[in-house]
């Protein structure tokens, strides 16, 4: 009789509960992923943009100015002060990052009157306040976008929170509405824009091609941080609705094309969003930890595990952060730590392959799009998951790599990944050039 670890019995019960179906039924559910994007890039998803330029017509980043860039995601907070030196030259000239959110009910004014805090620290006069020209807002909850008379790009939120409470936020515009705040408390001059985090991501790769002198066909997007996204921007020369640079923002977290384990249908009964976000759940920062406590239980509940194997992790309520640290502890013996490693590397290699077949995909469409033989692209990635997931990433790039070959498009996609540090910032550049007054 063969000998038989404790990884390998939860590993069968894995596969008898449908979690390995990602990788058993990959071609068929990275075809209804594929099939969710084509339907969300259509020209009346009011999340995507559209800009009369093509991609390949940006050179520049526009007249010398300053401005400023909030980057509320849905943990932290982070504020780029931003001078724009030339054509070719931006200097992040002060950065501001902080743990955003309280436990309480946000409405439009506790919102921005906590915004205005943070920024009253990071634009500290009277004078230079009066003097701020230019907000970009990067607001990171679903929107819809539309352009106000004054010519700036605003957003219509859909959807705040996932795990925030709120009243009132859902169906404001949000950059007209700040904007007033703002102009009512000493921003007197200021005009403020607003987009997702993503279409800002896929932008800050046309700020690197112009500060490095390199050259892409087009640029996508992944964020895996408290929650998820993909974009895409590139150009489309054959759609009457939009002739110019499109930015997809596809809110892929949405997407239903995952197939679900029998762990996955327990924590929808425990979830406040049964129904939404299942792509998101599989993958980020908000969840992992919580999928994570459902397994244990019901690994526990069918005697496959002890508590003692949990080496006093409470799994009910532990953190992301606390399980890699634990994972990564030189101090902790190996088997020790098996079966905690064991199940947080499976999520987290699903998670990473999930999102790897959503990108895939999306190539895929470029390579239709774009009309050339090869393509070359440069996929900008962001997100504590994505740098700090345990294999997480690593899963990611397999998953890309054998999809693209199946895909047969080895010979016709080239793509660079990179994680620059102020993408927000030079996103954000971009975005008040081309898609501001």
């Amino acid at each position: 009789m063969k000998y038989q670890t404790i990884t390998d019995i939860i590993r069968q019960h894995f596969l008898k509960n449908n979690f390995y179906a990602y990788r058993l039924h990959q071609p068929q559910i990275a075809e209804k992923l594929l099939k969710e994007y084509q339907e969300v890039s259509s020209p009346s998803n009011k999340r995507n943009l559209c800009l009369d330029k093509f991609w390949s017509e940006i050179h520049s980043f526009g007249e010398s100015r300053e401005i400023i860039a909030i980057d509320l995601g849905g943990t932290n907070l982070n504020i780029f002060k931003v001078q724009v030196k030339n054509e070719k030259e931006i200097e992040v000239t002060g950065k501001h990052s902080t743990p955003f959110y309280e436990d309480k009910i946000y409405t439009p004014e506790a919102l921005f009157t906590d915004l205005q805090k943070e920024i009253d620290k990071f634009v500290t006069s009277s004078k230079e306040r009066a003097n701020l020209k230019s907000i970009v807002f990067i607001f990171s909850f679903p929107i819809e976008q539309l352009t106000r008379e004054d010519g700036y790009v605003d957003a219509i939120c859909t959807f705040f929170g996932k795990t925030r409470k709120s009243e009132g936020i859902v169906g404001l515009q949000v950059g007209q509405a700040f904007q007033n705040h703002l102009r009512e408390n000493g921003y007197t001059n200021v005009s403020v824009s607003v987009t997702n985090d993503t279409p800002i991501y896929s932008l800050a790769a046309k700020g690197h091609e112009i500060m490095s002198g390199e050259s892409f066909d087009a640029s996508m997007n992944i964020i895996v941080g408290t929650g998820m996204n993909v974009s895409a921007a590139y150009d489309e020369k054959n759609m009457e609705e939009c002739k110019g640079l499109r930015v997809i923002n596809t809110e892929c977290g949405d997407f239903k094309g995952v197939e679900l384990s029998t762990f996955d249908e327990k924590f929808k009964e425990l979830n406040d969003t049964p129904d939404r976000y299942l792509t998101e759940k599989m993958m980020s920062g908000a969840w992992l930890s919580q999928v994570f406590g459902v397994i244990i239980n019901d690994l526990l509940e069918n005697k496959i595990i002890t508590k003692e194997d949990l080496h006093n992790i409470d799994h009910m309520s532990v953190q992301a952060k606390e399980l890699e640290d634990f994972i990564a502890d030189p101090n902790t013996p190996q088997e020790k730590k098996t079966v905690v490693e064991f199940v947080w590397r499976e999520i987290n290699k699903r998670g990473g392959a999930t999102g790897a077949m959503v990108l895939a995909g999306m190539m895929s469409e470029l390579t239709k799009i774009l009309e050339k033989d090869k393509i070359n692209l440069i996929i900008m990635e962001t997100g504590s998951v994505l740098s700090k997931g345990y294999r997480f990433r690593e899963a990611m790039i397999d998953t890309i790599d054998s999809e693209v070959g199946r895909r047969g498009l080895s010979e016709k996609v080239e793509y660079t990944f990179l994680d620059h540090p102020h993408q927000s910032a030079i996103g954000a550049v971009i975005f008040d050039t081309f898609f501001s007054q």
